[in-house]
C-alpha cells in the first residue's frame, strides 16, 4: 500500500507498515489504526475530508465488521410552518 503522494506515520516491521499507525492517502483521506504486513488489519477508522468516518475491524485490507459510519451533519434551518386553513 504505497501510493504516490501518500504518507505513513507509525510502526513498521521488515520495512513494511505493521502495527499501529496513521496512513494518509493523496486525497487527504486518513486511516488511523492497526495494520499488518502492509494492509489495514485489526481495528481502524477511515477519516474522510468531508468529516465522515468509517470505523471497522479490518482483515487483510477488507472491512469485515463495521462498527460505525458517521456522516457529517448539515443543519438546515427551515422557517416555521403556517397552519393550513380548513376548508
Amino acid at each position: 500500500m504505497d501510493l504516490i503522494g501518500s504518507s505513513y506515520k507509525g510502526e513498521t516491521k521488515n520495512g513494511r507498515i505493521d502495527g499501529k499507525g496513521e496512513y494518509t492517502f493523496p486525497t487527504e483521506t486518513k486511516y488511523v489504526g492497526d495494520t499488518k504486513d502492509g494492509m489495514f488489519h485489526g481495528k481502524g477508522v477511515l477519516h474522510f475530508p468531508n468529516g465522515s468516518k468509517y470505523e471497522a475491524t479490518w482483515e487483510n485490507g477488507i472491512a469485515k465488521q463495521v462498527r460505525s459510519c458517521i456522516l457529517p451533519c448539515t443543519c438546515i434551518r427551515a422557517s416555521p410552518r403556517k397552519p393550513t386553513p380548513s376548508p
